[in-house]
């Protein structure tokens, strides 16, 4: 079984999904086929509901790191339209930190 991914979650801030494991995609082979599994548009789901918030983290693309990539999602009222936040990284650190920030900031 593969571990999860720790995280600094905030006061406020609920885990409602999770399979954000350790696996970092630039250590990976594209043919690693077992491994690039663990990485698709369902990895984590954070949920503030003080302040109706829900970010939402998904692997995009294509399971390789030439074509895929982390997207981040912050929604505001259920606004999948208009997100306050959208960022897109191919680095798990620059993610994990994105993370953190959105849950202290917003």
């Amino acid at each position: 079984m593969k571990k999860l991914q720790p995280l600094r979650i905030q006061s406020g801030w609920k885990v409602t999904f999770n399979s954000f494991v350790e696996l970092d995609p630039q250590e990976l082979i594209d043919d690693d086929d077992e491994k690039w599994w663990e990485f698709n548009e369902d990895l984590l789901q954070l949920e503030n509901i003080d302040k109706n918030l829900i970010l939402d983290l998904g692997w995009y693309g294509e399971r390789n790191l030439n074509s895929g990539f982390f997207k981040i999602n912050l929604i505001k009222n259920l606004n999948w339209e208009k997100p306050l936040v959208e960022f897109i990284s191919k680095e798990k650190n620059e993610i994990i930190d994105k993370i953190e920030e959105c849950m202290n900031s917003y």
